[in-house]
């Protein structure tokens, strides 16, 4: 269990900030939002490691693909989390993005392993056609583009964050980085391309209220469920922890049902089937043994 407790924490983490973000998206645009929490995450990273960065900086020029590419990838996951979750809602986002992971994880999984579990191959079948199923059964009746293309960044997100996963931990191995250290050194796409849709009239909005929610944002959102998402990548592997991360859906729903009161039994039954079918091909084998 130490082995996943990180993984097990950027889950509930994440689904805390999540809700987080569709609470207070109004309160900012979510570019703006997302320039100036990542700029103070990655200022807050370059302090705590001040004494190593030029050396950090030369270590990472020596592996410049994986750099760039984890750099990238990180962006895009985060671009589409803000836009996606301001223009669905915290649930339907989470639960498509790390499904989709999850599916991605357990495919990579199943084909590396010699010894797979048919179960394997069904959980993956049924995750998939759980997805479908959600995407028809939530179309609205106006707005019907923009639910498109909320559900276009929800699934780009969850293929990126899987590929980020797979780049981060070859990056990570090949410099021996500590977490803290590698995210002081990923957001540059991030910041480049968030700034760039920053519009002038989005700083009227900044006032005290907004720069404390940014803030929020910042700590609760970025730095904590960030470092605890990679060192779960490190520790259980980029397979295994997308695996666990796709429990985040119905942790979410939960949650979303105790804080703000948004209670929709559809998305509990939904959140609920993603987990049990993430978990199938743990729990036949130990109900096979259990009968034995």
């Amino acid at each position: 269990m130490i082995k996943y407790q990180y993984s097990l924490l950027f889950v509930l983490t994440t689904a805390l900030s999540s809700i987080l973000i569709s609470a207070t998206s109004s309160l900012a645009s979510p570019a703006l939002d997302l320039f100036l929490s990542t700029l103070i995450a990655t200022l807050y990273f370059h302090l705590i490691n001040y004494n190593k960065i030029i050396s950090l900086y030369k270590k990472t020029f020596q592996y410049p693909a994986s750099w760039i590419g984890s750099s990238v990838l990180v962006g895009i996951t985060w671009l589409c989390t803000f836009y996606g979750t301001s223009i669905m809602g915290a649930f339907p986002f989470i639960f498509i993005y790390f499904i989709v992971a999850a599916i991605m994880g357990l495919a990579v999984l199943v084909m590396s392993d010699k010894d797979m579990s048919i179960w394997q191959v069904v959980s993956g079948i049924c995750l998939f056609g759980t997805i479908i199923l959600f995407v028809f059964s939530q179309l609205p009746v106006t707005h019907i583009y923009q639910y498109w293309a909320g559900i276009t960044f929800a699934i780009t997100a969850g293929v990126a964050a899987y590929f980020y996963r797979k780049v981060i931990f070859i990056f990570t191995s090949n410099t021996q980085m500590t977490t803290s250290q590698v995210l002081a050194l990923r957001s540059y796409f991030t910041l480049i391309i968030s700034a760039c849709l920053i519009k002038s009239t989005d700083f009227t909005v900044l006032d005290s209220r907004v720069f404390l929610h940014i803030l929020g944002i910042s700590f609760f959102i970025l730095i904590f469920p960030l470092y605890c998402n990679q060192k779960g990548i490190m520790k259980a592997g980029p397979e295994v922890h997308s695996i666990i991360a796709g429990s985040c859906p119905f942790i979410t729903c939960i949650l979303q049902m105790i804080l703000i009161h948004d209670i929709k039994v559809s998305f509990l039954i939904y959140s609920f089937a993603g987990s049990l079918f993430l978990v199938l091909p743990s729990i036949i084998p130990l109900l096979k043994k259990v009968k034995t």
